[in-house]
């Protein structure tokens, strides 16, 4: 009586488990991705910060949000990845807005177009030059697709109940019935823990399947375009000898020479190179996934 008792009395904390939405391991690698990318970036967001604070010569006339850019992103996209994972609400909303306003930087690069030569006077009487900027459209044409993949699975429906958003909370009542069950063999204790996929309409099942196989391949198309310009960049140094810096200004990217920078040369390759094997992978993560995606079957078609 005291086995039947001890086996009736384990249960409980299953309905609970299994009531859970399943998680996407695309969101999973979304988080891990700005989990690794910020780390990356927090030591030059360390220095930046104390370089505002020392006052030097290349932070002088720098404005508010150049600040709030370089030193607080960073550590804010560091937590908002590790929110990602935990699948915090705030996270979510946090990346959704740093995606917007990716896209919409990117777009307005494009709009604004290259900009010429001009030179002005300083109020110290010095004469300064600006020099022309062109555009990298290519660059901001991924960004604007990567932005696009990002925001097509961030308002999936299915992701938006891992963090519970804009879904009734009627949800949790149902499996308040399942602990009265007299569980008394492991068989109907791994049918309570497994939900019953034949329980779901077919025609539910295969919109479900079709909306995974679609932003899945839209993440890798994405993923595959800046694997494929890192690439394109790192092959381009290598064959020339020289590179583009990476900063944020057209203004003040510049060609670095492998003859006259060889630490910034490499560096710069190094980068490049980390960015598109890291795009490289997660596009063939995501082709893994795509292909373990069931197809619908003919009956659901009916």
């Amino acid at each position: 009586m005291s086995a039947f008792t001890s086996t009736t009395a384990t249960p409980p904390p299953l309905p609970a488990k299994s009531a859970q939405p399943a998680r996407s391991r695309l969101i999973t690698a979304l988080a891990w991705s700005l989990i690794v990318v910020s780390a990356l970036l927090l030591p030059i967001s360390l220095i930046t910060l104390l370089m505002f604070i020392a006052g030097s010569y290349g932070t002088a006339h720098a404005s508010l949000l150049d600040a709030l850019v370089v030193i607080a992103r960073p550590p804010a996209t560091l937590l908002a990845g590790i929110g990602l994972l935990c699948r915090w609400r705030w996270a979510h909303t946090y990346v959704l807005t740093l995606t917007v306003s990716f896209a919409l930087w990117s777009a307005a690069a494009i709009a604004r177009g290259p900009s010429p030569e001009r030179t002005y006077t300083s109020p110290s009487g010095v004469p300064t030059t600006v020099l022309a900027s062109s555009v990298n459209y290519s660059f901001h044409l991924t960004c604007i697709a990567i932005s696009a993949g990002v925001l097509l699975t961030l308002t999936n429906r299915s992701i938006r109940r891992e963090f519970r958003l804009g879904l009734p909370q009627s949800s949790p009542s149902k499996p308040a019935v399942t602990p009265h069950l007299p569980v008394a063999s492991p068989l109907l204790h791994a049918r309570a823990a497994t939900p019953d996929t034949r329980d779901i309409p077919p025609a539910t099942l295969a919109q479900k399947h079709r909306s995974q196989r679609r932003a899945l391949v839209t993440a890798i198309c994405c993923f595959a375009l800046l694997a494929a310009g890192m690439g394109w960049l790192v092959h381009r140094g290598l064959a020339t000898g020289e590179t583009v810096s990476p900063t944020k200004r057209a203004t003040q990217s510049r060609a670095v020479s492998r003859a006259q920078e060889p630490l910034f040369f490499w560096v710069c390759l190094s980068l490049y190179s980390a960015i598109g094997l890291g795009a490289l992978g997660l596009s063939t993560w995501g082709t893994r996934e795509a292909s373990r995606v069931p197809h619908p079957l003919p009956s659901s078609r009916h």
